[in-house]
């Protein structure tokens, strides 16, 4: 093992990392039931009415949404970033503990490609895909048994997430003063947006399931 990286075993926060994914999957079933609450709620007025023709009681329904739906969504996403990025870190000073094959980058540049726009497009998933492939040959060696690497689920959770990414982006540019009519035009993209964000993060549990175990396996 190299001087500089002290492997520790991933699991106990690999779970904290599905603890939280889930609980953000949960909040966006909530946010898609609460744009459809919404798009009734907008229906009932004329398409140039904004949010100060909105009566008391659906502006208080309106309200209730932001506030008990989209605002602990964003706190709980924050979070899990946050917990996802330790993971990450802890799986690369692992990778880079265990001297895998490979090109396996620095724990710390191995976040940083996370934060780096631009780069952050590319490199995080390559990252995570080296360090993968060399934690499976290891774990392949250690078991003395062929273990498949399974990238693909790496893949399909990269591009889902940056499709639910760009979806989102119309409803994040528009005017402070909407209409109806153009807020009821962005929610089935919001929604579209919420759905594919739902099915990459269950490809993301795998992800993390699927190589904290094969790290495991590789001491």
């Amino acid at each position: 093992m190299e001087k500089d990286y002290t492997f520790k075993p991933p699991q106990k926060l690999s779970k904290w990392v599905i603890t939280f994914i889930v609980i953000c999957l949960v909040f966006s079933i909530a946010s898609i039931i609460g744009s459809v609450i919404e798009w009734n709620t907008y229906n009932q007025y004329s398409a140039n009415d904004t949010f100060e023709n909105l009566a008391p009681q659906d502006m208080a329904k309106v309200a209730a949404v932001a506030v008990g739906v989209h605002l602990p969504k964003t706190f709980f996403f924050i979070v899990s970033i946050l917990i996802f990025l330790l993971w990450i870190y802890r799986i690369h000073q692992n990778g880079r503990a265990l001297q895998y094959e490979g090109t396996i980058y620095a724990p710390g540049w191995s976040v940083s490609f996370y934060l780096i726009p631009l780069v952050n497009l590319v490199l995080p998933l390559l990252s995570l895909i080296h360090l993968h492939k060399g934690g499976t040959n290891r774990a392949s060696e250690v078991q003395k048994s062929e273990i498949q690497p399974k990238v693909w689920l790496i893949y399909a959770w990269w591009i889902l997430f940056w499709s639910s990414y760009l979806l989102s982006i119309p409803g994040n540019l528009g005017a402070e003063e909407e209409t109806f009519e153009q807020l009821q035009g962005e929610l089935p993209s919001f929604i579209a947006s919420e759905v594919i964000y739902f099915i990459a993060g269950v490809f993301l549990i795998f992800v993390v399931k699927k190589v904290t175990s094969v790290q495991e396996k590789s001491v």
